[in-house]
Formats: structure tokens, sequence, C-alpha cells
């Protein structure tokens, strides 16, 4: 029998409850989101109902303690164009699958055709060909990452302090005749009673993940002006927060990655921002920057979102979804100051400085999904600016 838990949440804690409600109990079934009336609805089953309270009690602790009680957290819009006129209101990501132009492979993770792998291939290109246009009097290095990365390196990095909650593992069976052959002669994968090995991999939430590991232990040159360009496939856990292309478990994720001094530090990140000017102008995107954090999933939540904010360390490009009259993050300029050089030993001029390190992050899928979410499915439909900036890289028809 289903069983309903009602909250109410204060205003500026709403989203990011209503975000990490599905990773804190697997007996949650469901998650009904009233925005207007500030108000989330969580459906289980009577019998678990009492574990549901309780986690989500522990969730309600994490996100308001006194700590941050008088601290409301606002972002700040640094560009805005959301007056932007959007001509699109269909559901495209529906459209989209009807036109087989994108078909799920599993949970969260999809293939595309079409158009829309058009427009995917669009914003890989622009992002190389802008940097060396921007960039033109440093050293561009390219590197392309993989997906699995040691649980040990993970940690080193500090990543399961802050998102332990998106972490995917890698593993395998046991390496022993009788598992393999269970596990090869099984009708059913969830009766085969398969053993399988603890994971010693996890599948990486981030493309730039890699470089630190690349630079440990060294020092970098003062006069040194690189420059990484990294992409990979990356994976999260997004659990029930899978709706269209805005959360996906794998996804693919292009990046900037600067190491250096401040100055270096604030200098490429200002110039990388020019892309979403030029996006936002030349697409007539509906669209914003503004100060941003990440979700956190830890006992440092308050702390770790107050240093962002503060700090000013994470910025992100939003642009609107129409038809879900939403703003999703398709970009962001991520400051790590020393989270990663202290880390992994990486300096700047001589070993009493601790290098800075940023990354420009581009979310290819949803900067596909954002543009054709305004501009539609009908390119005949578009504007000339649109198809003529396009058409440079790929080609529309």
């Amino acid at each position: 029998m289903d069983s309903y838990i009602t909250l109410k949440v204060k205003e500026e804690n709403l989203e990011v409850i209503n975000e990490m409600l599905p990773y804190v109990s697997e007996y949650i079934k469901e998650i009904i989101y009233d925005r207007d009336n500030k108000i989330i609805k969580v459906r289980c089953d009577e019998d678990s109902r009492s574990e549901v309270e309780n986690s989500i009690q522990e969730l309600e602790e994490m996100v308001t303690n006194n700590f941050f009680e008088n601290d409301k957290i606002n972002s700040v819009i640094i560009k805005d164009w959301t007056n932007k006129r959007v001509y699109n209101k269909k559901d495209v990501f529906a459209e989209l699958k009807e036109k087989s132009e994108i078909y799920d492979t599993a949970s969260g993770a999809f293939a595309y055709n079409g158009l829309t792998l058009k427009i995917f291939n669009y914003f890989l290109y622009k992002i190389d060909e802008y940097a060396k246009q921007i960039f033109n009097d440093c050293t561009i290095k390219y590197h392309r990452v993989p997906s699995l990365y040691s649980l040990d390196g993970y940690q080193k990095g500090g990543y399961f302090d802050s998102f332990p909650h998106h972490i995917m593992f890698e593993t395998t069976c046991l390496n022993n005749l009788d598992n393999i052959n269970k596990f090869s002669e099984a009708q059913n994968f969830k009766e085969a009673n398969v053993k399988i090995k603890k994971p010693s991999n996890v599948l990486r939430t981030a493309s730039c993940a890699p470089i630190y590991k690349y630079l440990e232990n060294k020092v970098i040159d003062k006069n040194e002006k690189d420059i990484y360009i990294v992409i990979g496939t990356c994976f999260r856990n997004e659990a029930e927060n899978i709706k269209t292309l805005s959360r996906l478990n794998e996804f693919t994720m292009k990046e900037y990655v600067f190491v250096g001094d401040e100055r270096f530090i604030e200098d490429k990140l200002d110039r990388a921002m020019g892309l979403w000017e030029f996006w936002a102008d030349t697409f007539s995107l509906n669209s914003k920057i503004e100060t941003a954090t990440d979700s956190f999933f830890a006992n440092n939540y308050k702390r770790l979102k107050l240093f962002q904010v503060l700090g000013k360390s994470k910025i992100e490009f939003k642009c609107l979804i129409p038809n879900e009259n939403k703003y999703i993050s398709c970009s962001s300029k991520n400051y790590h100051r020393t989270h990663f050089s202290s880390k992994y030993n990486i300096y700047y001029g001589d070993k009493s400085t601790l290098a800075q390190s940023a990354c420009f992050a581009f979310g290819i899928d949803r900067l596909t999904f954002a543009l054709l979410s305004q501009k539609g499915v009908d390119i005949e439909l578009w504007d000339e600016n649109t198809i003529e900036e396009i058409n440079k890289y790929v080609e529309l028809f």
C-alpha cells in the first residue's frame, strides 16, 4: 500500500532538497514537486514509511542546520538575456524520440543521429576553434581521457567528500569458472546469483580529473602558457532526476583546463566567457550567466556551498528549456584555486608556491538540447544567423 509524505520546505532550500531526495532512500517510489506551493510529496510503501521519514529528516538537517540559518545563499546574475523571445515551445525531447534522432540504450544514456548529432558536433568543433582564436598566445594541448579512474585516485582528488551521490562504479564477475558459467548460462541475470568483484574503479564524473594526475609533482615554469583541452565521456548517478537530456547518467564533457598563477587563471577564464556571450548573441538564446553552487552531498554541504558563492568560484551559463519553463546549466566556469594542486603537488615557479587551477566545462549534450529546444527541429523555421553559424562547421542541409 502506498503512503505519501508531505514536506513543507523553505523557498531557499526547495530546489536542492528536491534534487537530493532521490538519493536518500531506495524505498522512495516517486517525488512530486509543487514549486508554487513550496511543497514536495514523497511516495513510498507504507511498510517503509518510517525509514524514509528518518532519511528525509537527516537530509533536512544537513541542509537547514543552524550554521546557515541566517545566511541565505543567493545567486547573482552577471549577464542577462532572459528577455530574448523564444519561438519554439514544443517538447523537443519527445519530438526527437518520435523521429528516432535520439534513442536510449540504458537509463540516462542516449545515442544521437540526424540533426541532433549535427548540433552536437557543431559544439565540439566550435569549442576547439574558439580556443585557437582567443588563446593564440598560448600552447594548446589536447587530451582525450578514458572513462575509468581508480578508486584511490578519485579519493585523492577529494571527489568522495563532495559528490558521493554521483559516483558510478565499474566492476566484473569474480574470476572463477563456476561463477562465470552461472553468468553465461543464466536466462535471467537477477536470478543467476552471480558474485561480483568489489569495485576498484569508478566512472569519471568530470573530464578534467586526469589532468591533475598528469601534472603531479610538476613545477610549472613561469614562462609556460599551456592550456589543456580535454574531452571525455562522463558518468553521474542522476537516479530519478532523469527526465530529458537535461540530466543524464552518461554524457560528453569538453573542458578548457588552466594551471598557473592567479593572474593567468583569471585572464583565461575571462577570455573563455566570451564564447557564452557569442552564443547568446548569435543564436539569440534566452539565457543568463550567474553565480552558482554545486549540489554537495556531505556533512560539509553548507560550508562548501557558501565558499563557492562568496568566492565566486563557480559561474554557470544557463539556457531556457521553453516547454519546461526551466533554466539548465549548459556550461560552467570553475575556479579550484589550490584544491587540486595541493593534493597532487603541482607548483608554480618553484616548490614554495602551489599552482592554482580552473576548468571551463561544456556539457555538449545540454548545449545541444538547449539550442534545439529553443529553435525547434524544423531548420526551415530557424533564423539566418543560427543557420549561417552552424553551417560553418557542419552541413545542416
